[in-house]
């Protein structure tokens, strides 16, 4: 039996499981994130109101991405 997920192992936006490597006590270079641009509101916006930071998933990221693209602008 596994423990269960810890909340830095969820995205703190949707609450799927975020895979962070960092998280999963794994190197940060083994993390998606390393090739994946994140928008920094997003991040922030994530993290609003905790005292240490926890990562957003890929799904969000590649959402939030896309949604700018298609707004024709920069990723936010």
């Amino acid at each position: 039996m596994t423990a269960p997920p810890t909340a830095q192992q969820n995205c703190p936006l949707c609450g799927q499981a975020n895979l962070c490597a960092i998280a999963n006590n794994a190197e940060a270079k083994h993390c998606w994130c390393m090739d994946a641009t994140i928008p920094p509101s997003l991040i922030e916006q994530a993290n609003q109101g905790s005292d240490e930071k926890i990562c957003i998933c890929q799904t969000c990221a590649q959402q939030t991405n896309l949604l700018a693209k298609n707004l024709n602008k920069e990723p936010l």
